[in-house]
């Protein structure tokens, strides 16, 4: 797992749930959590274990980029695409720590703003008629 994952994934294991299930539910089809060498080392197992690994059964252990990339390095054996899809990997996984980086760092400004939102449904609805003669007894 990239470093920047792991330790969010130790540190505040809340967040990188949260973090997790946002960037896959709003569907970016480039993010990623894993480096290149550990897809390569998933594909290289499950090439060599096929007839007793069945990936479609773990495939919500990865993301959908992540799987993709799986199927597709177990289907290339050819220098040039393994090197290009270390290029892809790599510039998703820059892609997916720059959104990390910037959804933690709006991460209390959500909070807060939830916190506020719900004091406001909490608030019971007001007797506006019990207002209004109050405000007319000003006038009188």
């Amino acid at each position: 797992m990239i470093k920047f994952f792991s330790q969010l994934k130790q540190q505040e294991k809340t967040a990188f749930d949260d973090l997790y299930k946002t960037a896959v539910k709003e569907g970016p089809e480039w993010f990623c959590t894993m480096s290149f060498g550990e897809l390569k080392r998933i594909s290289d197992f499950a090439s060599q274990h096929s007839w007793e690994v069945d990936l479609n059964k773990v495939k919500n252990k990865f993301t959908p980029f992540e799987f993709h990339m799986i199927e597709s390095l177990q289907k290339t054996n050819r220098q040039q695409a393994i090197e290009q899809r270390e290029r892809v990997v790599k510039t998703n996984t820059q892609r997916s720590t720059r959104f990390a980086e910037h959804w933690l760092s709006n991460l209390q400004t959500r909070r807060q703003i939830e916190e506020l939102e719900s004091k406001v449904k909490q608030k019971a609805p007001s007797d506006m008629e019990s207002q209004w003669r109050n405000l007319q007894g000003i006038f009188e």
